[in-house]
């Protein structure tokens, strides 16, 4: 073994720790950004030699950059992120309906209905007041505001929701298009010889937002490309072949009308909407198809069996002109809309003397209509008779109350799941900077001694150029 090849043992220690200081300096540089994977190099000796018999290396050699990552892990991370971003979007869209039905610090729809009862016991009391009627009256415009509040909330609410689907559908398919063009660009690197770690990086960042949106899989080809399925059936990324998802909106009898699905091109006449197991567009779908709704049916409901009831007994009733056949309210057809729709009748609006208290002419101190609408308030007319006006509404409350909580159990179990399973991922593709310096420090010993290698060798070749001198 010659001095040259002790200056090339001495020169491979120089390039090979720069190697390792430079990839370190990487990942320092980017220990905070998200999706980040720690990058190490990995070395390998030299071809040795053979001299009397003997074997000598000849230094070391970098074999590659490595990327520090767990593809199980990240699967299951991916899938514990479906669900929590699934159940944070739940919570922030079910807090928004709580404030709606919220009535500790205003008045809302169920004290402005007891009112409106509790206005009528005082008509029984005075049956010949005028006074009284145009209090009923005035409560009765102010429980007929609630409800056009209460459902004018809840559509624009909806509304709301089918504008953030939109948005996530284009941004999910926007992400299809970006995860094709890094399939190419991850291709052709590798097909140069070089290991793109940081584009690999893009494309798991890219497909954890994609999973913030929808559930998906993913199943990597041989030659790299990561082929992600909807629901382990539909093919949104295959190859060269991207899919696109859209939606549209139609009428539906359970769902009432304005109902919005999800489609794919590749199956533009089935819904996708059954199929959504994680995600956003769960949380999204699942509000606003089940739980926005229902509440809208059933305050819908609560509006038209009020105005029936009311008007049933009030058009029999005789009022302070000695008149009967009179609606207190403006009738409806059918429930769709009603608590949209409901108003007094014009004869009321006009003139509250047609309010009626007794059921015979020539009475004046007949209360007996008066009273039968206060009762009103006790019947169970409502959900197939088991439950009165009040216990209707607020089930309600009740129903949003309890989705909520549901949500928060679920919502605190998945995130200590995803937190767990974050810090794994932590502790073997993470950085830490202490470590990276420590090994910084042990790399600047390594470089400054095989400089002293290649400075030796050289002084040994002058020595020996001066002996022949």
């Amino acid at each position: 073994m010659g001095i040259p090849d002790l200056t090339r043992t001495g020169q491979s220690g120089l390039f090979n720790s720069k190697a390792a200081m430079t990839t370190i300096g990487h990942n320092i540089t980017h220990a905070n950004r998200e999706g980040y994977s720690r990058q190490r190099v990995l070395a390998q000796p030299s071809e040795t030699v053979m001299l009397a018999h003997h074997t000598f290396g000849t230094g070391t050699k970098t074999s590659r950059v490595e990327r520090v990552h767990n593809p199980y892990l990240q699967n299951q991370l991916n899938e514990a992120y479906q669900g929590l971003t699934c159940f944070e979007e739940k919570d922030f869209i079910l807090k928004q309906i709580e404030v709606f039905f919220n009535e500790l610090h205003q008045e809302g729809l169920s004290q402005c209905i007891s009112q409106f009862f509790n206005e009528f016991r005082k008509l029984s009391q005075q049956p010949e007041s005028l006074v009284l009627r145009n209090s009923i009256r005035e409560s009765t415009q102010v429980m007929i505001a609630h409800f056009h509040r209460l459902r004018k909330e809840l559509n624009q609410f909806i509304n709301q929701i089918d504008k953030k689907i939109e948005g996530l559908v284009e941004e999910a398919n926007q992400i299809f298009l970006d995860i094709m063009e890094l399939n190419e660009k991850i291709k052709n690197s590798e097909q140069m010889g070089s290991v793109p770690n940081d584009l690999l990086d893009q494309r798991e960042l890219m497909l954890k937002k994609l999973s913030s949106i929808l559930d998906v899989t993913v199943n990597e080809d041989p030659s790299g490309n990561f082929n992600i399925y909807f629901n382990g059936r539909i093919p949104l990324i295959f190859e060269k072949y991207t899919e696109k998802l859209f939606i549209e909106k139609s009428y539906s009898e359970s769902k009432g009308e304005n109902c919005i699905d999800l489609y794919s091109h590749s199956h533009p006449q089935e819904s996708l909407n059954p199929f959504i197991q994680g995600g956003k567009l769960r949380a999204l779908f699942e509000v606003r198809d089940q739980l926005s709704h229902d509440l809208l049916g059933r305050l819908d409901d609560l509006a038209y069996q009020f105005i029936s009831h009311v008007n049933a007994l009030h058009i029999h009733g005789v009022n302070l002109i000695n008149t009967d056949q009179i609606n207190y309210f403006k009738p409806l057809l059918k429930k769709e809309r009603a608590a949209e729709l409901i108003s007094l009748s014009e004869d009321v609006q006009l003139n509250s003397s047609l309010i009626a208290s007794g059921l015979d002419f020539d009475a004046p101190g007949d209360n007996r209509l008066a009273i039968a609408i206060s009762r009103l308030q006790s019947e169970k007319m409502m959900g197939e008779n088991y439950f009165t006006m009040d216990e209707w509404y607020h089930s309600m409350m009740h129903d949003v109350g309890l989705a909520i909580a549901n949500n928060e159990f679920q919502l605190n179990r998945q995130k200590d799941m995803f937190i767990q399973l974050n810090h794994l991922r932590d502790q073997i593709s993470g950085v830490s900077i202490d470590e990276e310096t420590t090994h910084l420090i042990q790399l600047q010993h390594i470089y400054d001694a095989s400089a002293k290698l290649v400075q030796v060798a050289d002084e040994l070749i002058k020595a020996i150029l001066n002996l022949n001198a």
